[in-house]
């Protein structure tokens, strides 16, 4: 068989079975107006949360039809972000923005951060985007490189430069926020995970544990999209076998990713959608459009660089699990009103918030 114009020539296949294939609208199982209910809240979900599998559902069982992700029919190149970019200041927070996340990849030299901003209907901003490449290790007249895998001590360098990095608000520059969590892969080169779980350990004893979480990749595309878990039971024998000392974020990173593309090729402002700088560099957008997405999830293309992908994903899961999705912004949460209309005496669990003397704003927390 080959296809032609469109259309599949060749000799036609032998079968003994009678099969066919029948739309929604023509069977007789449930009326018109459940399936256009039922399609109608799924687009919603996913509109809401970029869950693509209630509209997977709805198109397999009630239409009688195949579904594509939203992610392969709507691929985009790198030139397409880029006549999108918008001008504001690197390390700054637009307007609109209501709180901060972070995300880190651990390479074999080094740590790549990217910090999002977000706002009403979890709309989101790139807010920085960086390698931490130096170690505080001396070496001669010089701090030695990072190696992640092989130092737990070169972790440290995310204390200043991530987790208790500040942001100034754009219209307000004496007013700061930092990160309410950041998520960190602890999975990479031999020895990664090891000294990740062990810095954790080192954070919780600085009270940070709360603030840095550490996360996973799953390959189950039928998993939750994020899943707490304690895998490391060496520090834990009053525990049972398996369960240890050290939460472990599991992320579904297929099901995030959908979720991810879908809000990056929105092209109107608004709910979900994606603002890039214009100081963002060339690899970003390589980094974005280096997956594809097939049927059994998102494949990396050949030995291209994905980690910008990979801390989008990172960033959302961090929305999932302060249950940002389901903010009611009419009445938001603490952490996620307008900066000026925050009360005092938050409970400070997550980041704090400095202003200039003399504001009432005490606190940013959950």
């Amino acid at each position: 068989e080959q296809l032609v114009d469109g259309k599949i020539e060749g000799e036609r296949r032998r079968s003994t079975i009678a099969s066919y294939w029948l739309g929604g609208v023509a069977a007789a199982y449930q009326t018109w107006t459940s399936i256009v209910y039922e399609y109608l809240s799924a687009v919603s979900t996913y509109v809401r949360t970029g869950d693509e599998e209630p509209l997977k559902k709805t198109t397999n069982t009630d239409q009688g039809a195949c579904y594509i992700p939203r992610a392969a029919a709507k691929r985009r190149t790198p030139d397409a972000f880029m006549n999108r970019l918008e001008d504001w200041p690197r390390g700054t927070l637009p307007a609109g923005v209501r709180f901060v996340t972070a995300s880190v990849d651990v390479q074999l030299y080094r740590f790549v951060v990217q910090v999002m901003g977000w706002g009403v209907g979890l709309e989101s901003w790139l807010i920085d985007r960086f390698s931490i490449t130096s170690s505080k290790r001396p070496e001669g007249d010089r701090y030695a490189a990072v190696e992640p895998a092989s130092y737990v001590e070169d972790w440290d360098v995310l204390i200043d430069q991530v987790i208790e990095r500040e942001y100034a608000v754009a219209d307000d520059p004496e007013t700061k926020l930092q990160a309410l969590r950041v998520f960190c892969d602890s999975g990479g080169a031999d020895g990664v995970t090891d000294k990740a779980y062990e810095f954790w350990r080192r954070l919780r004893k600085r009270g940070l544990g709360q603030r840095f979480r550490l996360v996973k990749g799953t390959g189950n595309i039928n998993a939750p999209r994020v899943a707490e878990s304690y895998p490391d039971a060496r520090n834990r024998k009053d525990r049972q076998a398996g369960r240890g000392d050290v939460p472990v974020y599991m992320l579904n990173v297929n099901v995030l990713k959908d979720g991810v593309y879908g809000d990056l090729t929105r092209e109107v402002p608004g709910p979900g959608y994606v603002h890039l700088p214009e100081w963002i560099d060339r690899e970003y957008f390589t980094e974005i459009t280096s997956e594809h997405r097939t049927a059994k999830g998102w494949i990396k293309d050949s030995h291209t660089p994905n980690e910008a992908f990979d801390l989008h994903a990172y960033n959302r899961a961090v929305c999932i699990v302060l249950k940002a999705e389901s903010i009611n912004w009419d009445a938001p949460p603490a952490w996620a009103r307008p900066n000026t209309e925050q009360p005092p005496g938050l409970t400070v669990d997550a980041a704090p918030i400095k202003r200039k003397p003399g504001n009432y704003l005490q606190g940013h927390g959950r």
